[in-house]
């Protein structure tokens, strides 16, 4: 089951990277497109590995290092989305005045 749970919370966290660099890229001002590919099956699924690997020597260990990192990331992940809304927003304030 503990596998189960790192694997949800690394596709989850990984998913969340997806608007982060939307965003962020809008936010620049960048127009360019974003490939999601090899970052969004191999991150996750590495990290799922580690996870049940750390499980196999401590029980619960995979789950409290790799989710908390995971957790730690997501937590970054929204922050840039948020940051980056900010900008688009004064962006847009800006130009239309």
């Amino acid at each position: 089951m503990n596998g189960l749970i790192i694997f949800g919370i690394c596709f989850i966290t990984w998913m969340a990277w997806v608007p982060a660099v939307l965003m962020e890229k809008k936010a620049r001002g960048d127009s360019g497109g974003t490939t999601i590919l090899p970052i969004i099956p191999l991150f996750p699924l590495v990290a799922w590995g580690i996870g049940v690997g750390l499980n196999l020597v401590k029980p619960m260990l995979g789950l409290y290092v790799v989710g908390g990192l995971h957790a730690g990331l997501f937590v970054l992940f929204i922050g840039s989305v948020i940051v980056s809304a900010v900008k688009i927003k004064m962006r847009r304030s800006r130009t239309t005045r």
